[in-house]
């Protein structure tokens, strides 16, 4: 009897302990680090910094990251790249690590929380168990300490969100500085060829074209080696995919019951979809990296083609056939009447375009902020829709570098008649 008094005595005082350090760390987050060596085994409230701060960090660093991220996409769709891009993305990374390593240690303290509270429980349940008796106050002790393993399970959760936001922060921001490098390599080829486009020296331009088939080759062989990992992710996908069919149908059969069974297989089943969700993501991003290799294959495509008439171009001016160049005038002429055509049928279409996005977004504020089906159908319409104007800005801005450079050659043939 005097061991069970003893043993009660001492949880008595390392819960009150627990309990005023708790009410001292949510008071001031400076103090927790230095409490957490000094209290009793049970006691997560002590050394866990107050929630406002992590939520604040974790905002910070998640804006942040967004904001670089979405600063080069812009700047790439542009074409206008900053020096500092790269090291901006690379900053964000950086903090967004140190703020893991803030939160793994946040974990590994909730760790031994947990552990000592799952031992103090198991202290009372040997006391009463060889004692055959339990006091109110043993009782009231032991919920106490569930509800701590359960507050610390809790706030473990919440970092361990933290911690996968942050570190797909970083798996962005890696992916995009990969694509910033491809764009900077690209840009390293098409600038100077452009340049020597301008300039019109015969020698500079076909130059230009040898290091463009080389750039040409390699984005290529970059888009069809992604092409396969593409198809290899989407086969991973199905399989995943797979999977979950007999979970589902096994949790329908037993549905209504609560048994150890049905709480196995939907965690199960939920591992599963985890994984199926990962997988997509996979895919999704492979296939964003697929668009801009196609994009850029079309560029570099177009430049060359540009290369290639001013070369024709020349070849036929250092000829000086009058009848050759009067036929390349004329075709050049049909060529502008057909091209202005086209353009006001993509201005006509962006119009349309546009009016119709405007119709869809007044649709989709109309809906309730709860996601549902029609709303995750508008929103993808909308999503359509600016896709579908963005390749008529590109579309547009290739007539009118074309149309550029037919009037410039027309003026060459006619001064050269």
């Amino acid at each position: 009897m005097q061991t069970m008094e003893a043993a009660s005595l001492g949880l008595r005082r390392a819960f009150a302990g627990s309990s005023r350090l708790s009410r001292l760390s949510s008071s001031s987050s400076d103090s927790s680090s230095c409490l957490a060596f000094s209290l009793p085994r049970c006691a997560p409230h002590a050394f866990f910094l107050p929630a406002s701060s992590g939520h604040h960090r974790a905002f910070a660093t998640g804006a942040a990251a967004r904001s670089a991220v979405n600063e080069v996409e812009i700047a790439m769709a542009g074409h206008k790249l900053d020096e500092g891009l790269a090291a901006k993305l690379t900053e964000v990374a950086i903090k967004l690590r140190q703020d893991n390593d803030r939160i793994a240690k946040e974990l590994e303290q909730l760790h031994e929380v947990r552990a000592n509270c799952v031992q103090d429980g198991e202290a009372i349940l040997k006391s009463i168990v060889s004692s055959g008796d339990v006091s109110q106050e043993q009782r009231n002790f032991f919920v106490e300490t569930l509800g701590e393993i359960e507050d610390a399970c809790k706030k473990s959760s919440g970092l361990q969100s933290q911690h996968f936001q942050n570190a797909q922060g970083v798996g962005e921001i890696k992916r995009t500085k990969s694509r910033l490098r491809m764009k900077e390599e690209i840009l390293a080829v098409t600038g100077p060829a452009e340049d020597a486009l301008n300039r019109g020296d015969i020698e500079e331009i076909a130059e230009a074209d040898v290091e463009l088939m080389k750039l040409f080759e390699r984005v290529r062989e970059e888009r069809e080696l992604t092409t396969e990992a593409v198809h290899e992710a989407e086969r991973d996908e199905k399989s995943s995919q797979a999977k979950l069919r007999p979970y589902e149908l096994k949790l329908r059969v037993r549905r209504g019951k609560l048994t150890d069974e049905v709480f196995e297989t939907r965690i199960a089943l939920n591992k599963h979809l985890y994984q199926t969700h990962r997988k997509s993501h996979r895919v999704a991003r492979l296939r964003d990296y697929e668009v801009l290799l196609v994009k850029e294959i079309g560029s570099v495509e177009r430049l060359r083609e540009r290369l290639r008439r001013r070369l024709e171009l020349g070849k036929l001016l250092q000829g000086g056939d009058k009848a050759k160049i009067a036929e390349h005038m004329a075709e050049l002429q049909r060529e502008i009447v057909k091209m202005q055509k086209l353009a006001n049928e993509l201005l006509a279409d962006e119009r349309r375009i546009h009016n119709k996005f405007l119709l869809v977004r007044a649709d989709l504020r109309a809906v309730t902020d709860r996601e549902t089906l029609e709303s995750s159908r508008l929103r993808e319409h909308l999503i359509a829709l600016i896709h579908e104007n963005e390749w008529v800005f590109e579309r547009l801005a290739v007539l009118g570098k074309t149309q550029a450079q037919n009037f410039r050659h027309l003026g060459e043939l006619k001064a050269a008649m």
